[in-house]
């Protein structure tokens, strides 16, 4: 008779219990990713559970004329036969209350504002927050996804890590990062060694499924104008303003522009009073407060420095000095060498070794120890306020403060003795 596998053993304890004892509750949603890891884990013998998380509604009416998510379940009668083909317990859970709450209400409030789109991270956290309770409810050891990402353990410290996959185009340690450790010391991700290339072929030769969007970008809701004509309808027009249109540095005059949350970062071609702007201009930002849309080149929007706000760092990282460490942004997907700068609590400055483009206030960032494939991500933080740092020198700022003051009160003096 097999031993019965406790339900509190961690990813690095697997080895230790057959693998036909252990139960995985794997996310899917029909696309390719999500499939072939059910797929995969069933072929290596675990108990495998499959759970669809629904989050959209599409006969919601308050949705209609809005884009759906990418990772929306859409077909459940597909996703069940799929599952009945490998044998697979098949359950499915409705969300699309809380994501509506959760996810497209706060995209909604970013998009008026101005504010960076944290729509796919919010959609994240939460299908991975239900997906752990399930495994909870319906007693499993583990939860797993289709995600291209990597977790080791330090045995030392007990902490769990998320690495860089090996896959560069489709990494995404970046979403991940931040996760709890309760989670990380339960998620499994059996596609973390493979390219997506292979994953892909993978489908084709079992007929797992077709393929799905060939990009990572987390931009769901972005640029889609469902979602203004919603703003336009729901929200009291004092919060929706038109305003002006900018190029910047300068802030040229370019014309009207009837509202933020009509605009994007990044946004190229975009049009003011039915004519696109010059060729070569994008959206780099937006000032809810001014009503304004910043236009500028590419190359002019740009970024050496931002305060970090919720700064969520592994408790290896020595606070009492500058970090010198490795950043990722959602829109540059690619290393960026900067140096931190340690405040009190969870804030901080981040210094750019190199120019950071098209950055918005509440932006993701994820640090990583190394640049590399299966570098260990050292923990994340949010964008503040964007400038260049400058060491503030109290002793100088008192002089100079005295300085002027002296000159305001000769220049005072001369008038009133003109007088």
């Amino acid at each position: 008779m097999s031993e019965l596998v406790p339900l509190d053993i961690d990813t690095t304890e697997m080895s230790h219990y057959q693998v036909d004892q252990i139960k995985v509750l794997v996310a899917i949603s029909g696309n390719v990713d999500s499939l072939v890891t059910a797929f995969l884990l069933k072929k290596q013998g675990f108990q495998v559970l499959a759970l669809a998380i629904q989050t959209w509604d599409f006969d919601d009416k308050r949705n209609e004329g809005i884009k759906a998510p990418k990772c929306a379940v859409s077909n459940l009668n597909e996703l069940k036969k799929f599952c009945e083909s490998l044998d697979i317990p098949f359950y499915a859970t409705d969300l699309k209350a809380k994501f509506h709450e959760e996810v497209l209400e706060i995209a909604i409030a970013d998009k008026i504002v101005g504010s960076a789109n944290r729509s796919c991270l919010s959609c994240h956290s939460l299908r991975l927050r239900v997906l752990f309770e399930k495994m909870k409810f319906l007693k499993c050891h583990f939860i797993a996804t289709g995600h291209y990402a990597k977790t080791y353990k330090n045995h030392q410290t007990q902490e769990y890590f998320i690495h860089a996959s090996n896959e560069t185009e489709f990494d995404q340690s970046f979403i991940l990062s931040g996760l709890k450790q309760e989670i990380l010391k339960k998620i499994l991700f059996p596609l973390s060694e493979l390219k997506r290339e292979e994953v892909i072929k993978i489908a084709e030769n079992f007929s797992l499924g077709k393929q799905t969007s060939g990009h990572n970008r987390l931009d769901c809701f972005e640029g889609d104008e469902g979602v203004a004509a919603k703003i336009e309808k729901t929200v009291p027009p004092a919060m929706r303003e038109r305003g002006t249109a900018v190029q910047m540095p300068g802030s040229t005059f370019l014309g009207d522009q009837p509202g933020i949350f009509h605009f994007y970062l990044g946004q190229e071609g975009a049009k003011l009073g039915g004519k696109a702007v010059e060729r070569g201009l994008i959206v780099s930002g937006f000032s809810y407060y001014e009503k304004t849309v910043h236009f500028s080149k590419l190359e002019e929007a740009k970024y050496y420095g931002a305060q970090l706000l919720n700064l969520n760092l592994t408790s290896e990282v020595d606070r009492t000095e500058p970090l010198n460490i490795y950043a990722k942004f959602k829109n540059q997907n690619k290393y960026v060498s900067c140096v931190i700068y340690f405040k009190n609590n969870n804030s901080a400055y981040i210094q750019f070794n190199e120019p950071c483009f098209l950055l918005l206030e509440n932006e993701k960032v994820t640090f990583y120890e190394k640049p590399q494939v299966g570098g260990r991500v050292l923990g994340c933080g949010q964008i503040g306020s964007l400038g260049v740092y400058r060491p503030i020198d109290r002793t100088e700022d008192f002089k100079s403060h005295d300085k002027q003051a002296d000159v305001e009160e000769n220049d005072k003096t001369k008038i009133e003795q003109r007088f």
